[in-house]
Formats: C-alpha cells, structure tokens, sequence
C-alpha cells in the first residue's frame, strides 16, 4: 500500500515541477489506515520529508513541493457534509470495491457501507450512496429519485382506505433490489421493485418545491378527501430521502405526510 502511494504521489510531482507547481491535494482519509497504512498523517509526513530530500525543488529550497490533504482528519460526515457545501454531486461518484458490469455499487463492501454511514450521518436529498437508482443534481443540490407516485387508496395501517398520493422513493440501504444480490443481502424478503425512476410518475427531481408540486399535482380537484390531501412515502428506504426539505415543502402544500420504511 505505501508503494501505491509513493508511485502515485511520484507521478503527480513530475507534471507539477514541469509547469511550476509546487502544491499536491491528496483525499487520504485517516479513517482508512486499517487497509491502507499510506493514509496515516506520520506517512503523509514523512513522504513530505522524502519530497524535500528527493526533488531538486526541495534540496535547492526553490518552489518547495508541498503536500495537502485537506481530508485527512474529517469524519466520513464531516467529508460528505464538505462536498455538499462545495456543490458535489454524489451520484456522478462511486466508491466501491466491487461494482457491477453496469456500474451498480455492490452496497456490500467496507467502501460502499463507509459511505452510505457518512451519507446518513448528513441531511440525505437522494440516495447518492445507494447502488439502485443514484441521484443527482446541478448547481449544489442533490435531487430526489423517484421510483413511482401516482393517486390511490392506502391498503393498510391507520390511513387504511384513506385517498392518497403514494410516493415510492428509489434506493434502499438493505437490498440492492438486484436477485443476483438478494442472497447476500440484509434484507432477503423484500419482493418490492424500488430500482431505478421508470413507473408511473417516477423521475428524478432537483429539488424539495418540484417534488412536492408533483405530489400536489397527482391529487384530483374532486377526490374524495379533497379537504385533507395525504402523501404515503415508502421505498425501498424513503428515509434516506424524506429529509426536512421536503416534509415542509409538503406541508406547505397542505399534504399530510406519512412514510412507510423499508418498503412496507
């Protein structure tokens, strides 16, 4: 592990002596020094120290190679709290170790679960961790991905036989919802298609307000209930979308909400 850093530390120098760059950004993590030793703030340093002694640069003691890593000591929260503040768009990225022919996330390995871990810890606007259906917006927000939303009737629970406007978020944190994954799974007995936007009303929305108009606009001027318009959010896992934003956008339309986890 510390060759693969040296080597790829060693490339980056060449270009940035060439063209009279003299600083390196290096995203190590401390939290990752179990697997990866070259993570460590004492190996970063002493690369540093090996930089200074190595390249003429810092022998000379002219445009002094520099090394930065500005994550080093982040939380995985704090990294993906970072990233949001920046405009970072987590569903154009991927983490893991072992993805599928399509470019799927397996949601199994330490990167995929590190990830959905940092992602949870931070107020979550799409399932930007999730191997079933990424999410992604412009201009700093993360969108909303929608599997189907569409008016019905609510089957079962204390809004049973209520009209409703049922809004089934994409992604889950349990199950891929691949069957080639289900085996290994945490949830094996889910037999809910929450992957990908393609039913009825599905989509990806950019942010908090266009979601809820949707919502709002799925229920009928003459529903049965027209007075208390009710949206039943579920999944897959709709907490991992359901944020603040979007129950007051919701409520500010005057819908009730209620939410179903894990896609029940």
């Amino acid at each position: 592990m510390c060759r693969r850093g040296i080597r790829s530390s060693c490339r980056s120098r060449s270009p940035g002596r060439d063209a009279g760059r003299v600083h390196i950004f290096i995203g190590v993590n401390a939290l990752d020094y179990s697997g990866y030793p070259d993570c460590r703030p004492e190996y970063i340093a002493a690369f540093q120290a090996l930089a200074d002694l190595a390249t003429k640069a810092g022998v000379e003691g002219q445009g002094r190679l520099t090394i930065h890593t500005p994550l080093i000591e982040l939380s995985k929260k704090e990294i993906i709290a970072t990233g949001r503040s920046l405009g970072v768009d987590y569903g154009l990225t991927l983490s893991c170790y072992d993805p599928a022919p399509d470019g799927a996330a397996c949601g199994r390995c330490d990167a995929c679960l590190l990830r959905l871990k940092g992602i949870c810890g931070t107020p979550v606007r799409g399932p930007d961790s999730l191997p079933a259906g990424g999410a992604g917006g412009a201009g700093g927000a993360v969108s909303y991905s929608v599997k189907e939303l569409y008016y019905t009737f609510a089957g079962r629970g204390r809004a049973g036989g209520s009209a409703g406007v049922f809004l089934r978020f994409a992604g889950c944190n349990l199950w891929t919802g691949r069957e080639a994954d289900r085996a290994s799974a945490t949830c094996r007995f889910c037999d809910t298609d929450f992957v990908d936007t393609d039913g009825p009303g599905g989509g990806r929305f950019t942010s908090a307000a266009e979601l809820a108009s949707a919502v709002s606009a799925a229920w009928p001027t003459d529903a049965l209930y027209a007075a208390s318009p009710m949206v039943v959010c579920t999944g897959g896992e709709p907490l991992l979308q359901l944020d603040e934003p979007l129950v007051e956008a919701l409520h500010e339309r005057d819908l009730k909400s209620r939410s179903r986890p894990t896609g029940r």
